[in-house]
This record gives C-alpha cells, structure tokens and sequence, in this order.
C-alpha cells in the first residue's frame, strides 16, 4: 500500500501535478513506518523546490539529515544556490561528495555547475570530465545535462571545437531538450557556421514541438541579430500554442 501511494506521487509530479503529489506524499508520512519517514520527507523537500518553497523545503530536508545526510546535503545545496548563496551551496555539495566513497552522479553534475555558475569553468570541469569519464567508459548511463554543462565549459575555456562535440554528444542522447541546439547554434555562428542555425533550429522543433521551443528559437536568432527571422519563429510559436 506505502509503495503504490509513493508511486503515484512519483508519477504525479513526473507530469507535473506537483499539488496531488504534495498531498500524496504527506499521506504517505501518515501512515507510513518511522523508517521510512526520512525518504518521504526528502521527497516532499523536492517537491517544495519546485513549486519554489524553498524555506519550507529546508525545514522537511533538515528533519532528515540524521538519516540521510548525503542526500539532505544535495538538496540543500540546491536550494541554497537557488536562493542565490553560490558559495554556501558548494560547500554543501562538497560535504556530500566527502561522504561518498563512490561519487554520484548528480553530486558531480551539481558541483560542475555550480562552479560554472561562479564562472569558474576550468573546476567545472574536473567534476564534470570525471562523470563524463564514467559514462564513456559503460561505467553508467548518460546523464541528462551533463554534456551539456560541459559543452558550456568547454566553450568558457576556449576550447571551441571540444564543445561542439558535447553538445551534439547531449543532443545524441536526450534530443527532446531543446537548449543544446539554441546553444550549438550560437556557437555555430562564431566559429563561421552561420549555415547550421537553421538545420539546428528546425531540429529543435522536430524533436521538441512545443511553443517554448519556437519562441527559444525566436530568442536565439534574434540575439544572433536577425530581428526578422525572430518574428517569423514568434509567428510560428503562436500558431503552435493556438492547435
């Protein structure tokens, strides 16, 4: 009975529902054995974050720390960087991957961005290059994001070329996320392949037919200084929102 009410929270905010999946796992918290408590309220504290409560998400992830602090240490890492504390939220992620005999994934993605957010790509990627690493070598899965922080790192760093190749290496391997390409084709432009802006975008869309992705289209051509293009995608994005 516990396993299907997590299950359905789970589901219920894969899709979004994230006010049915607040309840689901509070009901869960009710009825469920102490043991279980700390996971629950770690994924309540998740869902806080994404409806942007970040105080509350705090107060849930602390009252699990005891039990699960490589996990509460994550999550309070995100928040912190959400709430603007850049350096308090690596120190957080650094206290998780001390605990950590073998470094997860979403610790290494999380301090790689982190430090890009601090614009400190050449530390971004001793982070991100050790997960790439793993994956590389069948170690593990792709990870959603990862190729393309280090795309942007790789770019940061002037080594142009290599994050050509990240960011077709995340387009490869997750091509429903639309800003590999918005980004791809930027990058594009300044190494004088102004000719792939429009195979890229319209790739984009294919995979990702939602109106955000013409209107992020729209942003990237304008920023690329061809006003008018932007309007025909803008146009594009209202016929799409209007079906």
């Amino acid at each position: 009975m516990i396993d299907g009410r997590f299950q359905l929270a789970s589901s219920q905010r894969a899709l979004g529902r994230l006010s049915d999946a607040l309840a689901t796992y509070q009901g869960t918290l009710g009825v469920s054995a102490p043991a279980a408590h700390s996971g629950i309220l770690v994924e309540i504290a998740r869902v806080l974050v994404q409806q942007g409560e970040l105080d509350l998400a705090a107060e849930h992830a602390r009252q699990a720390q005891s039990d699960l602090p490589t996990e509460t240490s994550l999550l309070l890492s995100e928040i912190a960087a959400a709430e603007g504390d850049l350096e308090g939220a690596r120190q957080l992620a650094e206290r998780a991957l001390a605990s950590e005999s073998l470094p997860r994934a979403e610790t290494l993605l999380l301090l790689g961005r982190l430090e890009l957010a601090q614009n400190r790509p050449s530390e971004a990627l001793v982070y991100l290059d050790q997960l790439s690493r793993r994956v590389t070598l069948g170690a593990r899965q792709p990870v959603e994001g990862l190729e393309f922080e280090r795309a942007q790192a790789l770019a940061r760093s002037g080594q142009s070329q290599a994050a050509v190749a990240a960011f077709e290496a995340e387009i490869a391997a997750f091509p429903s996320n639309p800003l590999p390409y918005a980004h791809l084709a930027v990058l594009a432009v300044t190494l004088g392949q102004a000719e792939r802006v429009d195979p890229l975008l319209e790739a984009m869309v294919a995979e990702a037919p939602a109106p955000e992705s013409y209107l992020l289209a729209a942003q990237t051509v304008e920023r690329l200084g061809n006003s008018k293009e932007a309007e025909r995608w803008r146009a594009r994005a209202a016929a799409v929102a209007g079906r």
